[in-house]
């Protein structure tokens, strides 16, 4: 019996240590890198998130990531599209994704026009996108 159970503490901690996928970080991560690869593309398992920086968030932080990840080799993108979803969803992703470059303690801009939603994507990623785009320039 102490066996079995001294085996399975080892095998335990000899594991491979992953993220917890219920995260901020992984919910980021996985927007993050389905904004880059679309909305159908299976997420790959999400790495140890890092530690935090001072005007950031563990979300913004997941999709700095997982955009990284996703940009790693070319994805396919689907044309064609529809205007699906709401303008708020689209500036609330504009928001996240100019924090996530310019830090919490920035002024956003005015959310643009939202453009038309590419098949197998949100109004969501599309706003990441174009705010981290806006946050750059």
């Amino acid at each position: 019996m102490r066996f079995a159970l001294m085996l399975v503490v080892l095998c335990g901690l000899s594991g491979v240590a992953a993220a917890d996928p219920q995260s901020e970080f992984c919910s980021g991560f996985s927007e993050g890198y389905k904004s880059v690869r679309g909305g159908g593309s299976i997420v790959p398992i999400c790495p140890i998130p890092p530690i935090t920086p001072i005007g950031s968030t563990p979300f913004r932080e997941g999709l700095k990531a997982g955009m990284s990840k996703g940009q790693e080799r070319p994805g396919s993108f689907f044309g064609g599209g529809t205007s699906g979803g709401s303008s708020d969803d689209f500036c609330s992703g504009f928001s996240e994704g100019y924090k996530s470059i310019k830090g919490d303690l920035t002024i956003v801009p005015i959310c643009p026009i939202p453009p038309i939603t590419p098949i197998g994507s949100t109004s969501f990623r599309e706003g990441i996108k174009k705010g981290m785009e806006a946050a750059r320039y």
